[in-house]
């Protein structure tokens, strides 16, 4: 999309993280890889520190991530997925490293909602790019699903509630949501899911 290689997409962060790190915890920066070659300062007066998560998803970029950053960010992996693969790869990362607890944020869409397969199928509509692309493909199958709207939380507030405790348990940490309008009134759809995660968000 952007026009660069995506060769060793693993090699390219860890290398990538090496130069941001440093760069962010102390403004400079000596490092001489294979991809990047970097001696500079960058310097921020009063700058608030910055927390670096990963979008990973393959074993040798949750590596990576456990390593070098914070945690990582995910886009419609399932429950199980989260619980069998990501968390654990990069706890064990993060812990041989020497690196606190990583976090795990969660990027699902979401929608709360009467009928169930209209939010699912909103999801299908809204989303159906990620179904095209090989990685999302891998995480789907993954997760036994075949499209964006079977991994969608959708339901009425009870049950997405129930679905976000169980994204929770399996080691989530934090959500990032995609509200989808669905229904004859999708603004009020919309509304609801809002309430539901202000509501909800002091807990989970």
């Amino acid at each position: 999309m952007h026009g660069l290689a995506y060769e060793r997409p693993a090699q390219h962060m860890r290398e990538y993280l090496s130069v941001l790190g440093p760069m962010l915890d102390g403004g400079q920066v000596k490092f001489k890889g294979e991809l990047f070659q970097v001696d500079a300062q960058f310097r921020v007066p009063e700058a608030n520190p910055v927390s670096i998560v990963v979008a990973a998803l393959s074993p040798g970029m949750l590596r990576v991530a456990g390593e070098l950053s914070d945690g990582v960010v995910t886009w419609m992996t399932g429950r199980r997925t989260l619980e069998r693969d990501i968390v654990p790869a990069v706890t064990t990362s993060a812990q041989s490293s020497g690196r606190r607890q990583p976090r795990v944020v969660v990027g699902l869409p979401i929608a709360v909602c009467e009928r169930v397969d209209d939010g699912r199928q909103q999801a299908n509509d809204l989303l159906s790019l990620y179904g095209t692309l090989p990685n999302y493909q891998r995480v789907l199958e993954s997760e036994g699903a075949s499209t964006p709207g079977d991994i969608a939380v959708v339901g009425d507030e009870g049950a997405v509630e129930a679905q976000l405790r169980d994204y929770a348990a399996a080691g989530a940490t934090e959500l990032s949501s995609v509200l989808l309008p669905v229904g004859d009134d999708p603004a009020a759809s919309v509304r609801r899911t809002t309430e539901l995660l202000r509501a909800l968000g002091p807990e989970l």
